[in-house]
């Protein structure tokens, strides 16, 4: 993948090199620190966008690029929801957070929709690098039992990286992997982007998130339908194949109840990854050989019997905590259907099979949250905001400078729109800065002639 951070020659280089940059930085510490999650990392991360705004903003003067988005207006008004929500509530600090997410957002997206169609590219190809990085991470994480890079749940391991949680990390790693996946497809025969593709789908197979799992399926079929489903298969062939192989290898590791397997899952990576870079140089059916070849010989024993402890628990939809988590917030929707609850005052009880009361902070569906904290109203101005940005995405479509770019950083928002649903995503600033700067990169390209 690309990534070159270097303005294009004849440019404001300094400036321009620098607002590229602070926001790579931002996204990567947004990642390292845990998603941003906790203070510490949000104290990190705020400085750094606000950095990158001063440095567009003094690169790009002149009118054409100060034009407001109304994407930045819904905004604004969800944020001042969120403050009259949390008034109601008698805790007029609890929006804060929101407040400060959605400052996030808008000054990720604001920085984006400036860049040129080059710094977009650059922007893109760092953004990849992050997640192989994270991908990478929480892979070393699940075969050498590495904590929190991996953590165990329903006596398996799962990936869940510097994020240290594994459906979060699905979330990060899906977008990026079709936004990779489109790049290769624009560049058939390219190593490079073909296996950053199955590092990230390792990964993102790694976290066993269902989420991420129907993300990416649907997030395929919308890349299919504005690349061709020609294209997209040509290209995701030898990436995919390489990252069964790589997959297979590590599964032995997963399971509690048995002892890790690191050397095994080491090999299958470097299969895999050989696989991926050497089958776009056969024909198709040779590299198909090949690959049911080395999947065989690596799936056999092991692999096959750790599968049956992972598909157990995992390839089920059922989820007893998730419909109790929903019931309950239906609930406190029920009781405050205009205002909510208040942003960040939403207390989840249920009682369980054995009697206790079970307590949750999260639904596992950030929209039902967004109702369930800020009412009616807010689940309203929430649907405007993601309405707003759909369209300018849309916009974007005939001014992109990268046809391929476009696409992956349109299909990776529909995944991170359908992941959404399936989890508590929106409370790591890194998912949603993610989503600001693939909206921004895909936006309208303003240029210097514009009134």
């Amino acid at each position: 993948m690309p990534s070159r951070l270097h303005p294009p020659a004849g440019g404001d280089g300094p400036a321009l090199a620098a607002f590229v940059l602070l926001v790579v930085a931002a996204l990567a510490a947004a990642v390292v620190r845990q998603g941003a999650y906790y203070p510490d990392g949000q104290w990190l991360v705020g400085p750094l966008l606000g950095a990158a705004v001063v440095a567009v903003l003094i690169a790009r003067r002149h009118p054409g690029h100060a034009e407001r988005s109304r994407t930045s207006w819904w905004a604004a008004a969800l944020a001042g929801w969120a403050v009259v929500s949390g008034a109601v509530a008698g805790d007029v600090g609890a929006a804060l957070a929101p407040m400060a997410l959605l400052g996030a957002v808008v000054a990720v997206l604001s920085v984006c929709r400036r860049a040129t169609p080059t710094e977009r590219e650059a922007l893109a190809g760092a953004a990849a690098a992050i997640g192989v990085v994270a991908a990478l991470v929480g892979w070393v994480g699940v075969a050498w039992r590495i904590r929190p890079l991996a953590l165990e749940d329903q006596a398996l391991w799962r990936a869940a990286s510097t994020l240290t949680y594994a459906n979060a990390t699905a979330a990060l790693l899906v977008p990026l992997a079709l936004v990779s996946l489109a790049w290769s497809a624009a560049r058939p025969g390219r190593w490079a982007p073909a296996a950053a593709t199955s590092v990230l789908l390792v990964g993102t197979a790694a976290t066993l998130s269902r989420g991420g799992a129907v993300a990416l399926v649907v997030g395929l079929v919308a890349l299919a339908a504005l690349l061709g489903p020609a294209a997209v298969f040509r290209a995701a062939f030898a990436p995919a194949a390489g990252a069964a192989v790589a997959f297979a290898g590590l599964v032995p590791s997963m399971p509690a109840d048995s002892p890790p397997r690191p050397a095994l899952a080491l090999v299958a990576m470097l299969v895999g990854l050989a696989i991926t870079v050497v089958v776009p140089r056969w024909r198709l059916t040779g590299g198909l050989v090949v690959v049911i070849a080395a999947a065989g010989v690596l799936v056999a024993g092991p692999a096959l019997g750790a599968w049956s402890e992972i598909s157990g628990p995992r390839l089920t939809v059922s989820s007893s905590d998730r419909a109790d988590e929903t019931s309950a917030a239906l609930r406190l929707v029920g009781e405050r259907p205009v205002t909510g609850t208040g942003p960040g005052r939403a207390t989840l009880a249920w009682t369980g099979p054995d009697g206790r009361t079970m307590v949750a902070r999260y639904v596992h569906n950030e929209y039902l949250q967004v109702m369930t904290e800020l009412g009616m109203v807010g689940l309203a101005l929430l649907g405007a905001l993601l309405v707003s940005a759909a369209s300018m995405v849309r916009r974007g479509r005939p001014t992109a400078g990268r046809p391929d770019l476009w696409a992956g950083a349109a299909a990776g928002l529909v995944a991170l729109a359908v992941h959404s649903s399936f989890d508590f995503l929106w409370h790591l600033a890194a998912l949603p800065l993610l989503a600001a700067l693939l909206a921004g990169i895909s936006a309208p390209v303003t240029t210097e002639d514009q009134p």
